[in-house]
């Protein structure tokens, strides 16, 4: 997400403005235009605030700028996840995760809480569904996490046991914390997967 940051000179009397003619302020307490208070003490109290401000703004520039290394951790974790998940090694994926982590099929409505859970989870897709891929078609990451579009496609070898393959289209929203995923929640159209494998009527 882009910010945008802006400095802005403030007077003691709240003006925020540039300099314009000297009509532009005709009031008792301007002597001149608009940048000038009538009382010198005025715009020298006016100049420290409007410097205070600045450096404020460039602190918090600095501090955006730093968040770009968060932000990069956080993009290999995910990296990381789907890399393990094409491996189709459970170990691998469970590594991704933090030890109490939250991993949510809404489509499907399960929820796996803690590493034992998602090692089983893992264990169970490679095991039932050949050739299990995920194929990432986009993403955007951002400071704490970010979300995956992907493709997840295979063969039903154990789920339902057709024999058939599938594809479908599909989106993860991942918070991450400290190098490690805390909460992966996937959505996609589980109808989509189902009916390819000719189990819904058609």
């Amino acid at each position: 997400m882009r910010k945008i940051f802006t400095c802005e000179f403030i007077t003691l009397d709240g003006v925020i403005q540039s300099g314009g003619a000297k009509l532009e302020d005709d009031v008792p307490e301007f002597d001149h235009v608009a940048w000038f208070a009538a009382k010198r003490i005025k715009a020298i109290v006016g100049l420290v605030i409007s410097v205070a401000v600045c450096f404020l703004l460039t602190v918090d520039v600095t501090a955006q700028s730093g968040s770009k290394s968060i932000s990069s951790s956080d993009r290999k974790a995910i990296e990381f996840l789907f890399a393990a998940w094409n491996s189709r090694n459970a170990e691998k994926v469970v590594l991704a995760f933090s030890k109490e982590a939250l991993y949510e099929d809404v489509a499907a409505g399960q929820v796996h809480r803690g590493s034992d859970e998602i090692r089983k989870w893992a264990a169970g897709a490679f095991r039932d569904i050949e050739n299990f891929k995920l194929e990432v078609v986009r993403s955007s990451y951002y400071h704490g996490g970010g979300s995956v579009e992907w493709v997840w496609s295979g063969t039903d070898k154990g789920l339902f046991k057709t024999g058939k393959s599938f594809s479908v289209r599909g989106v993860s929203v991942i918070e991450v914390r400290g190098g490690k995923i805390v909460a992966y929640r996937e959505y996609y159209d589980f109808s989509t997967v189902m009916r390819q494998l000719g189990l819904n009527g058609d």
